[in-house]
């Protein structure tokens, strides 16, 4: 028993073997009996679930009373993992009402605790969360620290399938503590296991994954080989997310045949709809896929999987649609369909797509369209309830489909108002909440401290030539520390920014012009929102602008670099040059006409958040604004909150021209407060920050492509990171950030965009102004200043960045070139 909770499952089997021997040979049939149930528990980790139930054939003649009450638990465990659901409640129900009989409040707790987790399988999570909440009441009165851990790790996933993943989160941290203290190795790989699940459930896939193939190698170690092919199983469904849908089917064809040689039918079933899944995410929609996906759901069917089941019937019924089946189509997504109004966000998610390719097979788009807004309203109301920016943003993937349909079907319509409410829909939403709680109250402070100091630390040995061993080990264990930290925290509002109208938006317009760019099926097309009307244009195939603004971004980075040799800056500049012209002709010329002279709002899709704006052809010296989507631009540029501090001007070290520029921002501003070498610390620079009316910090950027919440700025102590700005509660009111790429943007499903720039957007700037790429030292601050000059003036910050840009002076047509495509004006113009 002791190698069995250590996680040493084969010797336990051993052992356990050895016992049931040497009690038969001293004719102790009782003492056999005990350690055949003992030997069960073992089996059953080690994936022999068939031999479990042998061992509980032989036991039974040799047990009475209390032991064998407690075989009958035993049995029903085994049951559970065979996927006999039915069974195994009815023997849950029969050890309960036994032991609530003898008063033994220790096996009435692990029979709860047990049957509170067959309830999670089912998707009973009400009548689960009563079970286990009982079951940890007693364990804790009765002093098992053990039993109580392994029940709040049970609690933890019905929290995850409640949408309550920050609870969830916080949980499982807390039991993986207490499991580590314990020893409880075997327990410890789970947590592990389930983490994974838990990051998946916000579509935090990079992260799953690793999870994921921690917990499967941990597993395997242990030679826990029914937990470790379950592993396998959720380790495909993080595949799937990430993209790599060939990997995905052949690890859940693994996890099948383990499932199957196991004997458990139910988890095979669910292996096989993973199996299907991934068929159908890379493409395929062919008979062979119809039978299996059709299988899959009678099989989910039979063993009482209902949440599975949906999901089968809502690829079958899709597949069906596909090859024009349509009597059997309906009867799957009817199927579906059903489960619209109970069940986890996700489930429900589910449903109402169903329910709106029902519609569509029925040729009803208007029922379709409904039925795809009731889904996204699932999945915003999921989404309100994390706190953390970055599962916010991610989770953004559950409503892509929705979303996506939607927005295809309006596009076919080509009614301008109805594809903008369906662009704004899901475009930008994790943005559009309030603020969260300051990370203090939940233990970021310390650990953003200790990877300050372990990032300088990394960094002076990599200047002196010299690896520290583990330094970048405890660098990454810090950073999953944080983010752990960061998820924790919990959603604090209901509401988050509405989505806007067209007659809001114009109203807010005045003389100047919104587009709106949308992206669907790889096509392109701009909504044109001027002068009181709205209009829709087509701009064409997106790959070829995709291609021209990766050949623009790698000129004019050469540009921005003032070693190279002239003959490959002219090539660059000739490159630049020619890329910004065939970009014009896509993105602006079949909108000109109604654009004029006029200032300009912008909001791009995808990589389009990216396009150096003010160097298209005639954009030079217009005013244009960038914004994540209308509603964010909406809600900036209505916002009147008064800001009482003074500006903020800062310069962080490693920038020789920081400091004159600085210098001279800083006159142009007397009442600012000015931060320069030693006194631009993290604590001072944040406490300066909260509640300014205008901040200007000159230094240098760090972008994190592997996680944009810990891209930073340096300053005299170290890196301030995104994490650490989402402490502030009332962010600057325009934001001037030169460092170069500090508004690089990763861009995710609903055009999330994670980042500097998007935490400050999000935290409540109304302005930020900053660098998209590499900006030339030599004119950046000449720039810098006559943008601050317009400010003083009064100019919109949009019109004073254009007007900074169109005064730069240079003699380099290169460098002038890639100076005014580094900057840009982000949110309210």
């Amino acid at each position: 028993l002791v190698a069995l909770e250590l996680g040493r499952v084969p010797e336990a089997v051993d052992v356990l073997r050895r016992a049931v021997s040497s009690a038969e040979r001293a004719r102790r049939l009782d003492r056999a009996a005990e350690a055949r149930r003992s030997l069960m528990r073992a089996l059953v980790e080690a994936g022999d679930a068939r031999g479990a139930l042998e061992q509980a054939d032989l036991a039974a003649p040799g047990l009475r009373g209390e032991s064998r009450a407690a075989l009958q638990l035993m049995r029903a465990l085994v049951e559970e993992r065979l996927g006999n659901l039915a069974q195994a409640e009815e023997g849950y129900r029969k050890g309960l009402r036994f032991f609530r009989t003898q008063g033994d409040d220790l096996m009435v707790a692990r029979a709860l605790g047990n049957r509170g987790m067959l309830r999670v399988i089912r998707g009973q999570l009400a009548s689960a969360r009563r079970d286990l909440t009982t079951a940890e009441q007693l364990m804790e009165s009765l002093g098992q620290v053990s039993g109580a851990a392994k029940v709040r790790h049970s609690l933890a996933l019905v929290a995850a399938r409640q949408g309550r993943v920050p609870e969830a989160l916080g949980l499982l941290e807390d039991v993986s503590a207490a499991f580590e203290r314990l020893e409880m190795k075997l327990d410890g790989a789970m947590t592990e296991r389930d983490r994974c699940s838990m990051l998946l459930s916000v579509r935090l896939t990079r992260e799953a994954v690793v999870a994921g193939r921690n917990a499967v190698r941990k597993l395997d170690r242990l030679g826990a080989v029914a937990d470790a092919t379950e592993a396998r199983l959720l380790l495909s469904d993080c595949l799937l997310e990430a993209g790599s849908a060939g990997e995905a089917a052949e690890i859940a064809t693994e996890a099948l045949a383990g499932f199957s040689a196991q004997g458990r039918d139910g988890w095979a079933a669910i292996a096989r709809l993973s199996v299907v899944r991934s068929r159908f995410r890379a493409g395929a929609r062919d008979t062979r896929l119809l039978r299996a996906a059709c299988g899959a759901r009678e099989d989910l069917e039979r063993v009482g999987l209902r949440v599975q089941m949906i999901e089968a019937s809502l690829i079958a019924g899709r597949t069906a649609l596909s090859l024009g089946r349509r009597d059997l189509a309906r009867e799957e997504l009817g199927r579906a369909a059903l489960h619209r109004g109970r069940g986890a966000a996700e489930v429900r998610r589910d449903a109402w797509l169903a329910e709106g390719f029902l519609r569509l097979s029925q040729a009803d788009t208007s029922g379709c369209m409904s039925a795809l807004r009731s889904g996204l309203r699932v999945v915003e109301e999921h989404r309100l309830l994390l706190g953390g920016s970055e599962p916010r943003a991610t989770s953004a993937a559950l409503g892509s489909e929705l979303a996506g349909l939607g927005l295809r079907l309006a596009l076919e319509r080509g009614r301008p108002a109805e594809i903008f409410r369906w662009a704004e829909a899901w475009r930008g939403r994790g943005l559009a909440f309030p603020t969260v709680t300051p990370p203090e109250r939940h233990g970021l402070a310390r650990a953003l401290e200790e990877l300050r100091t372990v990032i300088a630390r990394e960094e002076e040995a990599a200047q002196e030539g010299r690896l520290i061993p583990g330094l970048s080990q405890e660098r990454l264990a810090l950073e999953r520390r944080i983010r752990n930290e960061a998820m924790r925290v919990a959603g604090q509002s209901s509401v988050g920014t509405p989505l806007p109208s067209l007659n809001v938006v114009r109203e807010h317009l005045r003389d100047r012009v919104l587009i709106e760019l949308v992206r669907s099926d790889d096509h392109l097309s701009a909504i044109v929102i001027a002068a009181g009307r709205s209009q829709l244009c087509d701009l064409g195939p997106a790959e070829e602008i995709d291609s021209e603004l990766g050949s623009l971004a790698f000129a004019l980075r050469r540009l921005a670099l003032p070693d190279w040799p002239q003959p490959l800056r002219d090539s660059a500049r000739a490159r630049a040059e020619v890329a910004i012209a065939r970009l014009g002709a896509r993105l602006l010329d079949p909108v000109r006409s109604l654009v004029a002279d006029r200032a300009l709002v912008l909001v791009p899709t995808g990589s389009l958040h990216g396009v150096p704006w003010a160097v298209l052809p005639g954009m030079v010296g217009r005013p244009i604004s960038v914004a994540p989507s209308a509603a964010l631009w909406l809600r900036a540029e209505s916002s009147e909150t008064p800001r009482q501090g003074r500006p903020v001007i800062a310069a962080g070290p490693g920038l020789p021209a920081a400091a004159d520029e600085v210098r001279r921002v800083a006159k142009l501003h007397p009442s600012a407060l000015t931060l320069t070498g030693a006194a631009t610390t993290c604590g001072a620079l944040l406490g300066a920050l909260d509640g300014a009316p205008l901040a200007h910090v000159a230094a240098h950027g760090q972008p994190r492509v592997d996680n944009p919440l810990f891209s930073s700025i340096r300053l005299a102590d170290g890196p301030l990171v995104v994490h650490e700005l989402e402490a502030l509660r009332a962010a600057p009111t325009i934001f001037v950030l030169p460092a170069c790429d500090a508004g690089a943007h990763e861009i995710g499903f609903g055009d999330e965009i994670r980042g500097l720039a998007a935490a400050l957007l999000g935290l409540g700037s109304k302005t930020v102004i900053t660098s998209i790429g590499l900006a030339p030292d030599e004119a950046t601050g000449d720039l810098m200043v006559g943008l601050h000059e317009h400010l003083r003036d009064g100019v919109r910050p949009a019109d004073a960045l254009a007007r900074a840009i169109a005064e730069v002076r240079v003699d380099d047509p290169g460098t002038a070139l890639a100076t005014r495509a580094a900057f840009a004006c982000l949110g309210s113009g």
